[in-house]
């Protein structure tokens, strides 16, 4: 398995993603995997890495890069401490459809 850490250039900002590619040499089909509320981290590496090894591309993009320098989440507290539960509800609500269409757009150009 093949993996890349790059960023994808959108209309709001350098975007930083991992790529995860499977041994073949032939196309492969892809996956854009957008993490949860709780954002990117290493669950979903684990994820996608699982997937390339089925033989899948697998995109998977940072989608709080529009807010620079945020702290990572740690799920069990951000659900328990009501001040974490509402940094990561506010900076989930910040993600509106136009800029998920806009960042998807990038993505596959």
């Amino acid at each position: 398995m093949h993996h890349v850490q790059d960023t994808v250039s959108t209309p709001d900002g350098s975007c930083p993603v991992s790529l995860l590619l499977p041994d073949a040499c032939e196309p492969v089909p892809g996956v854009v995997m957008y993490p949860d509320v709780g954002g990117f981290r290493p669950t979903f590496q684990e994820m996608a890495a699982t997937l390339a090894g089925f033989g899948y591309a697998v995109l998977l993009p940072d989608m709080y890069y529009r807010h620079r320098g945020y702290a990572p989440f740690s799920l069990p507290s951000a659900f328990t401490d009501p001040g974490e539960r509402a940094r990561m509800m506010a900076l989930g609500d910040s993600l509106i459809p136009d800029m998920m269409a806009s960042d998807a757009d990038a993505y596959f150009d």
